[in-house]
């Protein structure tokens, strides 16, 4: 090898050594052990006099950092009022190194390293003093952080840290681990998860919760809220053969459905056909006629709508994490299916089926597709309708689903009458014959144990909201790390299903893309890691809700579905995990002078300019140079980001996203190569951020 290119080599590895900073967190590749889990440890206590603790209030949470609005409760099993909340785990980086903490808020914290408490603080601005010099070690090292909550006003913690090398920043939640070893945190981890199961198959639709007198829907758990399918006109969707088989067993149609079998007959049991002929004769078909449509197209779509990710296709071998299409073509009537597609959430408001905002055309194609395989279901003419009206009302189906006026005859014990003897038998028993002539949900034993625990508990915490918690559970209930990273590891898209999306996309191949579209070369979704301090929560909202009005990344073939029944609680969640607040006021109008000034900073002129519009388009004008990296249009950042998040991000945008195409434009010493403010990168991104502000009203750089 010639001299000239060893040295050449030794040099990148030198950059490379250097990229991969000590302070920084572990990266996905460098796995936690077996018995670690991300995140840390989260325990509660209530601090008002009189409080009684049932149990350690105790559960996994991504960050050091809460935001509890007075008078809320900072958990669901904790009351409302001032309380203790303490973070224990371990705080993992790659190489030794010398790092600084501080904190944002307002209430008391102690933060402890390895034993060492090396920061306290409290009152109304807990950023007021900062810790010494820390050495953290290679490896794990352990932390403790002890918070409490003002006696009034809200409750509001960030852990920040920094170094040498980067200005403060929160601690990310890819460098925090923990492990489960304490029998009480794990008890608490169980009734957690049996609460959840509980709103999960509806339990409270059909057992009555005394608990939740007097609560308004909104204070409550919000999953208990949960409508299912409206059945009013289900004969004009569904076909007969399907209702029947569905009915008799949905478990042997989708093996991680909710709906509990009713009848346990071997084989078909005709109860299941009466229920299904009454069904099909509700409703009247439009005789509309879905216009031509091609399954190529479809299947096109499906690859680049990502829809593997939450279902397996028509033809392929099932999966219990996914929902399986398979029985599409034997459920829906074809015109039927196309208008679902348009909009899924008609008939049922809270279904995990996200609307993707569909054209006419694409619903067709999709619908083709769909229909084009799959399995068939033998007919099914042997109900009585009578019969299966009267069904429907005493076995409890209208207990959750709805058919007009319609009222459910079938009656079931309430929460507080439920014994132990009871939990031995019925739907929670672990013995089948026991479970006789109940329903039945297919539970695992995990499953069932977790809900035992939980209904052994006050059931209290059915009445509390606890958005945090809410949010954390819907990105697990709608597997949105299927599509997006987060927390340093990869999307399920990227990682165990990277080979059948690739498969699916050479079979449904894309048509080349013009020099005018703009696509991305990396078509990865936006990680979801900041997104509750990223994003202006208000926008979140709206965005989750599919109430934006324009495609941020229009240079995705994916498009981000709207989900708008859980929406708003979603924004507010993620904004409180990030110790943010869940609203913030209008922006301010832009400063006219500043603003004057960063639109020559976004400008392309040589030495005056950051050329943000080489991959930016502003306003009505496009990108001049924007290659296989386009970018998110300048007049929507300022109403979507967090003025904080936007700082933090121009400073070092790869140390937030490694894989993101942003350069950094400032030095360790806050200098950028442009002369105004004397080089000083904070005045010229705040002169950005006020040319940003125009928003609507932006004129494109000159």
């Amino acid at each position: 090898m010639q001299p000239g290119k060893m040295k050449w080599i030794a040099a990148c590895a030198m950059l490379v050594a250097f990229a991969m900073e000590s302070g920084s967190p572990a990266r996905a590749q460098d796995a936690p052990a077996a018995e670690d889990r991300k995140g840390l440890t989260l325990t509660f206590e209530s601090l008002a006099p009189g409080a009684k603790r049932e149990f350690p209030d105790s559960r996994s949470t991504r960050l050091v950092a809460l935001f509890v609005p007075e008078g809320e409760a900072p958990s669901a099993f904790t009351p409302a009022g001032p309380f203790r909340a303490t973070f224990e785990g371990n705080l993992n980086v790659r190489l030794r190194t010398f790092v600084k903490f501080s904190a944002e808020g307002r209430g008391k914290l102690m933060f402890s390293v390895g034993g060492k408490r090396v920061l306290e603080t409290s009152g109304n601005d807990l950023s007021k003093v900062i810790s010494g010099e820390v050495r953290l070690g290679k490896g794990k090292n352990h932390i403790v952080a002890v918070y409490e909550s003002p006696t009034s006003a809200d409750a509001n913690l960030r852990l920040l840290w920094s170094s040498k090398t980067w200005q403060p920043e929160p601690v990310p939640s890819s460098a925090f681990t923990h492990t489960v070893v304490d029998p009480s945190v794990a008890k608490s981890l169980q009734i957690r998860e049996g609460r959840a199961l509980f709103a999960q198959f509806r339990c409270v639709k059909c057992h009555a919760a005394p608990e939740l007198a007097g609560r308004s829907k909104k204070d409550g758990m919000p999953e208990l809220a949960m409508d299912a399918p409206s059945l009013a006109d289900a004969g004009a969707r569904f076909n007969r053969a399907w209702l029947a088989a569905w009915i008799n067993n949905p478990h042997a149609l989708r093996p991680n459905a909710h709906m509990p079998r009713l009848f346990q007959a071997n084989g078909l049991d005709p109860r299941a056909s009466d229920i299904a002929a009454y069904l099909a004769s509700l409703g009247k078909e439009t005789g509309a006629t879905a216009p031509p449509a091609n399954a190529s197209d479809g299947g096109r779509l499906f690859a680049n709508l990502q829809c593997i990710a939450c279902h397996t296709p028509p033809d392929a071998k099932d999966d219990p994490a996914r929902v399986p299409l398979a029985y599409v073509r034997a459920k829906f009537k074809p015109e039927p299916l196309r208008q679902y597609l348009l909009r899924p959430e008609v008939h049922y408001a809270w279904n995990p089926m996200p609307n993707f905002h569909l054209s006419d055309a694409d619903a067709g194609s999709l619908a083709a597709y769909l229909l084009s395989g799959g399995k068939d279901l033998p007919g099914d003419n042997a109900g009585d309708p009578a019969k299966g009206k009267q069904l429907i009302a005493s076995v409890g189906c209208l207990n959750c689903h709805a058919i007009g006026s319609d009222k459910s005859t079938a009656t079931f014990p309430a929460l507080s009458t439920l014994s132990t003897n009871h939990l031995n038998q019925g739907c929670l028993a672990s013995d089948a014959a026991a479970r006789a002539n109940a329903p039945e949900f297919d539970l695992t034993d995990a499953q069932r144990a977790s809900l035992i625990a939980f209904l052994g508990t006050d059931r209290l915490s059915l009445g509390v909201r606890a958005a945090p918690e809410f949010a954390e559970r819907q990105i697990d209930a709608l597997r949105c790390t299927a599509c997006h990273a987060r927390d340093g590891g990869e999307s399920l898209l990227a990682q165990s299903l990277e080979a059948e999306s690739q498969a699916l996309h050479a079979k449904f191949p894309n048509p080349p893309a013009s020099e005018h579209d703009l696509l991305a070369a990396d078509q990865h979704p936006p990680m979801l890691t900041w997104a509750g301090e990223k994003l202006r929560p208000q926008w979140m909202a709206h965005f989750i809700a599919g109430q934006i009005p324009y495609q941020p990344r229009f240079y995705l073939r994916a498009r981000m579905p709207s989900f708008p029944a859980q929406a708003e609680l979603i924004a507010i969640g993620l904004a409180e995990e990030h110790g943010c607040a869940p609203s913030l006021s209008p922006n301010p109008k832009p400063d006219e002078k500043l603003a004057a000034i960063g639109r020559v900073l976004c400008g392309k002129v040589p030495n005056q300019g950051f050329s943000c519009v080489q991959c930016h388009a502003a306003a009505d004008q496009t990108p001049f140079a924007a290659f296989e990296a386009p970018a998110i249009n300048l007049q929507y950042i300022a109403p979507r980001l967090r003025h904080d998040y936007y700082t933090r991000w121009l400073r070092n945008p790869p140390r937030i996203d490694p894989t993101t195409k942003m350069p950094t434009f400032e030095d360790d010493e806050g200098k950028t190569g442009l002369p105004p403010f004397d080089h000083n990168g904070t005045k010229q991104f705040e002169a950005v951020w006020q040319y940003l502000l125009e928003a609507d009203r932006l004129q494109p750089p000159q």
